[in-house]
């Protein structure tokens, strides 16, 4: 049964407190900031906490997506940079009764906590998260934050919080009117260790030559749709491996998206062959010298980055570029959209073209000078490797 906007307002005010408690006169306080943000001057209890952003995603209106997810930390960038705050707390809210998105394939109330292990890695990435809370209750969130207004800007706002619409637009939207209006994008900062750990992975297995990372989606349930086509991609690379004896093409996803015939190929290695988690597979594609790919979710890595990249069979569902542009507005000039399903032909054109635009000796002195230990953290926790 669908609430009226209205209901959803009384249902947050009220909650499942009483008029006669003094705590439900602070709910009230803190729920009437949130959602009148304007009449905050009038109810200050001058708290001297830290301020800090405050993430929801909330699974209701954001799917179980890496891409997504790695837009709002983005947009966190832009928050901390602008709001002049420094750390940033961040939570999952789900209904454990209906826990995803009505368009979400196999995630049901019996596994959806299966996924969340890889997403609260994707969220630590950024190395300025604080906190880190789920909520299994949307009205457990909604008291949280009414008693911690003082300490929190929050995103979304309450309109958008109750509108339940698709998350990634808004966020989409912020960050173009953020390049709009200031001509950049902040980069996304990543921990220390974790590009150590890219430096030595590339030491150890790719160096002397220049990495390129790849992704090619290749998920069975999609039944073809957003997929890479594999043949194309396996031609270019036996082509490319006499051509580019410089590179080493590095193929990231999960275990069951790659195709065994990728391993035969002398020019490329399989990232789960070494045993990566998603956090390390982004790291490389965010650290190497180039990205291509088809349209998935590690794209996002990239997207908002200067880092080279050539996308296939680009797909565009949010409208957020117009159809057939080769460029987002706040890309560079080797940062190309291939609208096309991808062919052998198309992909050598443009890879070779935009490979020797690359500032290779730049490139290496940059992931030199960013390994500040050139070693990482070997974690004697054997059990959670």
């Amino acid at each position: 049964m669908k609430i009226s906007i209205l209901g959803k307002i009384h249902r947050i005010l009220l909650g499942k407190y009483y008029p006669r408690s003094s705590r439900f006169i602070h709910l009230m306080k803190g729920k009437i900031k949130w959602i009148f943000p304007a009449f905050g001057f009038l109810l200050k209890n001058h708290s001297k906490k830290e301020k800090r952003i405050f993430l929801i995603w909330d699974f209701q209106t954001s799917p179980y997506s890496i891409g997504d997810l790695m837009t709002l930390h983005v947009m966190a960038q832009i928050l901390r940079l602008t709001k002049k705050i420094n750390k940033v707390d961040i939570c999952f809210v789900y209904n454990p009764k209906n826990p995803a998105r009505d368009d979400a394939q196999g995630i049901t109330p019996d596994n959806f906590y299966t996924y969340f292990p890889q997403l609260v890695s994707i969220a630590y990435l950024n190395p300025h998260i604080g906190n880190f809370f789920i909520f299994d209750s949307h009205n457990d969130l909604e008291n949280f934050i009414s008693n911690n207004i003082e300490r929190y800007y929050i995103w979304p706002n309450f309109k958008q919080y109750i509108s339940k619409q698709y998350a990634f637009l808004d966020l989409f939207d912020f960050i173009q009117k953020f390049y709009i209006d200031n001509g950049f994008i902040p980069h996304l900062d990543y921990r220390p260790n974790s590009l150590n750990w890219a430096y030595s992975f590339y030491k150890k297995n790719v160096f002397p030559k220049f990495p390129i990372v790849m992704h090619l989606r290749n998920n069975p349930a999609d039944k073809n749709y957003r997929n890479a086509k594999l043949n194309e991609w396996l031609k270019f690379l036996k082509k490319a491996n006499k051509k580019f004896s410089n590179i080493k093409f590095i193929l990231i996803g999960a275990k069951g998206e790659i195709d065994n015939r990728f391993r035969h190929l002398p020019n490329v290695i399989i990232a789960k062959d070494y045993k990566t988690t998603v956090e390390q597979d982004l790291i490389l594609a965010a650290t190497s010298s180039m990205y291509i790919g088809s349209a998935s979710g590690p794209n996002s890595v990239v997207l908002f980055s200067k880092k080279p990249y050539n996308f296939f069979s680009h797909r565009n569902d949010g409208g957020t570029v117009p159809f057939n542009n080769r460029h987002y507005s706040f890309a560079t000039e080797n940062q190309i959209l291939n609208w096309k399903p991808e062919t052998e032909k198309d992909i050598m054109e443009q890879f070779s073209d935009a490979f020797s635009k690359i500032d290779k000796n730049k490139w290496k002195k940059e992931i030199e000078k960013t390994a500040s230990n050139k070693k990482a953290f070997d974690s004697k926790l054997k059990w959670a490797e």
